[in-house]
């Protein structure tokens, strides 16, 4: 399951786990419990392993 950046307006940003069926459904905040919409965030690409990115630049290329 996909870990996915949210925004509540309260309380700042927070990461939470969604399947990708409702990965477009807001979250509750863990502080507040309000719903929090999802933050659209930069992959951190430069973090992840050199074969696990060659591995994701693999598969993109293979989808077209």
């Amino acid at each position: 399951m996909p870990l996915y950046e949210y925004h509540c307006d309260d309380h700042g940003a927070f990461s939470a786990f969604a399947s990708l069926a409702n990965c477009e459904q807001p979250s509750p905040c863990p502080d507040c419990g309000e719903n929090a919409r999802r933050a659209i965030t930069i992959p951190r690409l430069t973090a992840m392993p050199k074969q696990t990115r060659i591995a994701h630049e693999r598969n993109e290329k293979s989808r077209v």
